[in-house]
């Protein structure tokens, strides 16, 4: 080879093993920057747990609270949960009132506080994500809350509450609802609970097991119909006399009948948004129990018995019932009485 082809190869060998060297130079550089941060991070982190894992993390529910309406529902005022209007939604951290009694309020914190899983890392998502299923589960919330860690060793659920709606009484007990009919983790002796009760139900409620199964609706129309009816009559002048929407010949003839605190009964008809064929609409039928009511004083007329739901008939009493509470007025005869219709 001669020199000057020597001379040529020289510098192209040079700049490759410049560029070998500096690579291996990164390479290194690299390598000891991740060592020495790692070495710095790890101490860093494992105090960090220490410190937070020293303390005993406790938890705080954004309470539900007075002051909102949801889906244009009321309750009624003399709920024992004290709910005169209802929010879905939850409030910040302060004293803002809530219509959950502070009982309520506890055994919900002491159930999300068991359901805290203490083992592993404090600064694991794996504990809220069990603490948010479980209280997904609980009947309280609709859908799953949100489960965060917040400074001070605080976990902090906000969620969409479940409002009650009504109870459904079975076997002397009063299991409460939801307005979607979802089961909620209360359960009263029967008449103590002084919501709107339905009765007649036939179907059990949806089961996990041999538990309840708070995350479904209650099986079957029957439920479904109730709270409708509940809704229609909710937020009347009258329906404090609203004792119980009677089921129990819903699924045979498709009949709801409205109980009063009375002792007397309207036999309603179809559920609203599905009347029966022939039978007066709901602002008819709601027109007759305002005339009623203004007539008697009462939307049962003292302890009776009517059918409300004949379109373009007579207004027709059930004597014998009326006989046995002893307080039929002689006068008007409501079966020949003009009533409003639709």
């Amino acid at each position: 080879m001669s020199r000057d082809e020597h001379t040529a190869d020289t510098p192209s060998t040079a700049a490759g093993a410049r560029s070998i060297i500096a690579s291996t130079l990164t390479i290194g550089l690299v390598a000891a920057l991740g060592f020495g941060l790692y070495k710095g991070i790890s101490p860093l982190e494992d105090r960090t747990v220490s410190i937070i894992g020293a303390r005993s993390p406790t938890v705080d529910v954004q309470w539900p609270v007075l002051g909102a309406t949801t889906g244009g529902q009321k309750s009624r005022s003399d709920s024992p949960l004290n709910v005169s209007l209802l929010s879905v939604t939850s409030t910040s951290l302060d004293n803002a009132p809530s219509w959950l009694p502070k009982q309520m309020q506890e055994d919900i914190r002491s159930f999300a506080q068991r359901n805290l899983d203490p083992v592993g890392s404090p600064l694991s998502v794996d504990p809220l994500r069990k603490l948010g299923s479980a209280m997904e589960r609980s009947g309280w919330f609709d859908g799953r809350p949100t489960v965060r860690r917040e400074a001070g060793g605080r976990v902090v659920i906000t969620g969409e509450w479940r409002i009650p709606g009504a109870v459904i009484r079975e076997g002397g007990k009063d299991y409460m609802v939801s307005w979607d009919g979802k089961p909620m983790p209360v359960i009263y002796e029967a008449r103590e609970s002084k919501l709107p009760a339905i009765i007649g139900v036939a179907i059990k409620p949806p089961a996990a097991g041999a538990n309840i199964d708070y995350t479904k609706a209650w099986p079957g129309e029957e439920v479904q119909a109730g709270l409708e009816l509940l809704r229609v009559v909710q937020g009347k002048k009258w329906s404090s006399q609203v004792e119980a929407i009677d089921v129990s010949n819903y699924e045979k003839t498709h009949t709801l009948s409205i109980v009063t605190t009375g002792g007397g009964r309207l036999n309603w008809g179809g559920r609203p948004n599905k009347p029966r064929l022939g039978e007066a609409g709901t602002s008819a039928k709601l027109a007759t129990i305002d005339w009623l009511q203004k007539r008697f004083g009462s939307i049962d007329a003292g302890g009776r018995t009517f059918d409300i739901y004949w379109l373009g008939r007579p207004l027709e009493i059930d004597v014998s019932a009326s006989a046995q509470q002893g307080r039929v007025p002689s006068e008007p005869d409501l079966r020949t009485s003009p009533l409003p219709r639709d």
